[in-house]
């Protein structure tokens, strides 16, 4: 099993929640190594996690979560229904080191999942400063995927530098271009010693949208 640790429920936060929810039919005839279970997820305000250790939120929990963030509420406030409430434990944020603790405590009781890569930390915040949570989750032998490239873009080249040594473990690549495949292209061109003499291209996501609606003279 995949436990899954996610920070930021706004539109795309929302949006990767319904897509897990969709595969859930679909992830019943996997492997249990491949299932993917939301554990714990996170706002501004706080930290919603799941009380039973070996399994992700049900689809009714995570529907509700959707909901409770559409209507503008913080994560702090939010009250299952009780046929849930004993899922889902609502507390403040936690120090890194105890985030990291709690999403370790997650563990299969099916003997035959491995406990390689079965955990993971997405960002689908919009924040600085994550970049710290990066470097401890990923020592401590966690994966990351960010949607957020604030961590990438506003810390030291030292910071910059210790989080991409670690490419087995951490993903970034919508960060650039809205998901185009550019930085593991041109890392594949580096690594077979091509010389980069130039990029060019709108690689904003948010430019390629203005440009697209500038052609279409709106």
């Amino acid at each position: 099993m995949k436990y899954i640790g996610l920070f930021g429920i706004g539109g795309v936060g929302q949006s990767l929640i319904e897509q897990i929810c969709s595969l859930a039919q679909l992830q019943n005839g996997l492997n249990s190594d491949q299932t993917l279970n939301l554990v714990m997820i996170a706002d501004s305000s706080g930290l919603l996690w799941n009380s039973e250790l070996n399994q992700g939120f049900d689809e009714s929990v995570l529907s509700q979560i959707v909901l409770h963030k559409r209507s503008n509420q913080k994560c702090i406030d939010f009250k299952p229904q009780s046929t849930t409430e004993a899922q889902v434990l609502v507390t403040e944020h936690l120090s890194n080191s105890d985030l990291i603790k709690l999403l370790l405590r997650y563990q299969s009781t099916d003997n035959s999942s491995s406990v390689i890569d079965q955990h993971f930390i997405i960002d689908c915040t919009a924040t600085d400063f994550m970049e710290s949570l990066f470097i401890q989750a990923i020592k401590s032998k966690i994966n990351v995927v960010s949607a957020n490239k604030k961590p990438f873009t506003s810390c030291t080249m030292d910071v910059y530098n210790e989080l991409v040594s670690f490419p087995d473990r951490i993903r970034y690549e919508s960060t650039v271009g809205a998901g185009l495949p550019v930085l593991c292209s041109l890392d594949r061109m580096i690594s077979s010693n091509d010389k980069i003499e130039s990029v060019s291209g709108a690689l904003s996501g948010t430019l390629s949208l203005v440009f697209s609606e500038l052609e279409k003279k709106r």
